[in-house]
């Protein structure tokens, strides 16, 4: 018998399962997949586990580079701390691209560090006045032709 077919339980002609998190039955459309193979946790709760591991790979990162703008010194709200390149034409990947693969910083530790390495972290204030900064200097390049 197929592991996911013992964990369903019939109730009342619709399939139900156990999350293995917060331990509810639920019916198997709160499960991503499909009747014949789905997650172990429910939508909700592998929400939640995507969010945490997510929130907790952008810490690792901010506190590698020092764990406040470095224009500025901001330090209180972790999501309003970015990463900006500060040469584009360098940059490999974006940080908050890999925080989207699974054990990212385990498995690939040095590749994202040395992506770090080619950033400084900026508070979203800071951040946006680079970038227009960066557009007016480019602006008035363009401007002179």
């Amino acid at each position: 018998m197929h592991k996911s077919a013992r964990s369903k339980k019939l109730v009342n002609g619709q399939e139900f399962k156990k999350c293995k998190i917060c331990k509810e039955n639920k019916h198997y459309t709160s499960f991503y997949g499909n009747r014949d193979k789905s997650f172990s946790y429910c939508k909700l709760c592998e929400s939640k586990r995507v969010k945490n591991r997510q929130r907790e790979f952008k810490q690792k990162c901010v506190d590698y580079l020092g764990g406040k703008c470095s224009n500025c010194g901001y330090d209180k709200c972790l999501s309003a701390l970015d990463f900006h390149h500060t040469d584009p034409s360098n940059k490999k990947f974006g940080i908050a691209s890999y925080s989207k693969a699974r054990n990212c910083w385990k498995i690939n530790s040095s590749e994202i560090m040395s992506e770090l390495d080619k950033c400084i972290l900026l508070c979203s204030n800071c951040h946006r006045e680079k970038h227009d900064s960066l557009n007016t200097e480019y602006q008035n390049r363009t401007d002179k032709f």
